[in-house]
């Protein structure tokens, strides 16, 4: 089965929300953000999602920058993902713009157990600064095996990539924490980490404060393993700023996960960025295929995101 994120860059409604700044996404904001538009959004990224694997639609799907569960329903019910019976997990984060994280997935083939959002604080426990919470979710996949996701969309690095990191060191933490927490009572616990980090995976969030390493062929049941990192060393990333690429999305593992004697089993060769000509455009500048954005500033350009997906495919042993 496929399991998916995907950053949808900005996924607002038309309705003026009072609780957070979406001004710039109404109809008469300076995104000129209208009915039209929000229907192509959803569409778009409905067909982004169906075209990830010719077979299958994916079983998990991670998002980020969504600003409601309204817009998550339009997207699972006014499109054709509307035959494929997902359900969501959503929690309105604390973000001052209202963009938050989700889970989405198959009923038919996940089994929801619990879920919850895990806060994270920037500041002392006495002067709590308002940010993205970190969304877990456990459920069993197929009546067969139990999994444990996490949704992440850590700080961004507006302000300066320096001057903000400590604030992803801190998601980094918490997150360590949370799953230190589960491998306590289930030492091979399988969990999957998807998101958008705003790091590299060679960055000191993911690779030193969360630990997350290189795939290797004998994986710690404890540890956790970065399945990006093999596409690091090539010229290619998830996100496109300034003629570089950035490898921001990322799909992190536990090291049970990687092994082929398990029930569910990642083979570390099936991680893609799903990033097909059509999503594409040429970038001018560098003359690099770049993702065709919804906006690029205040340019509409009715495109999918500026981010593309990774998607892994997990196999099911019947050993």
């Amino acid at each position: 089965f496929i399991t998916c994120f995907y950053n949808l860059e900005n996924l607002f409604d038309t309705i003026d929300d009072l609780q957070k700044d979406d001004n710039e996404f109404l109809p008469n904001g300076k995104k000129m953000w209208t009915g039209s538009r929000y229907r192509t959004k959803i569409n778009n990224i409905a067909k982004v999602l169906s075209k990830i694997d010719s077979v299958n639609m994916p079983v998990l799907i991670g998002v980020s920058e969504v600003e409601n569960f309204n817009v998550l329903k339009d997207l699972i019910n006014a499109t054709p993902l509307k035959s494929y019976n997902y359900k969501i997990v959503h929690f309105d984060s604390p973000d001052p713009r209202g963009i938050d994280v989700a889970l989405l997935y198959r009923a038919d083939i996940f089994q929801l157990i619990k879920y919850s959002a895990v806060p994270v604080y920037y500041d002392s426990i006495y002067k709590r600064q308002k940010t993205r919470q970190i969304l877990y979710v456990k459920g069993i996949i197929t009546g067969i095996d139990t999994l444990h996701i996490f949704v992440n969309h850590w700080k961004s690095r507006a302000g300066g990539i320096t001057a903000t990191q400590i604030k992803r060191i801190r998601y980094a933490r918490v997150l360590k924490n949370t799953i230190d927490s589960i491998f306590n009572v289930v030492p091979d616990a399988k969990i999957i980490s998807v998101g958008d980090y705003n790091d590299e995976p060679d960055d000191i969030s993911i690779k030193q404060h969360l630990k997350a390493f290189a795939p290797t062929n004998k994986p710690d049941a404890k540890s956790l393993y970065n399945l990006m990192i093999p596409l690091k060393q090539k010229d290619v990333g998830t996100y496109c700023f300034k003629g570089e690429w950035n490898l921001l999305d990322q799909i992190i593992v536990s090291g049970t996960l990687l092994d082929p004697d398990k029930k569910l089993y990642i083979d570390t060769e099936n991680v893609k960025i799903f990033n097909p000509d059509w999503m594409t455009r040429i970038d001018k500048t560098t003359g690099k295929r770049i993702s065709i954005p919804t906006y690029e500033g205040s340019t509409y350009f009715g495109g999918y995101s500026d981010h593309f997906p990774v998607y892994v495919k997990v196999w099911i042993n019947n050993k």
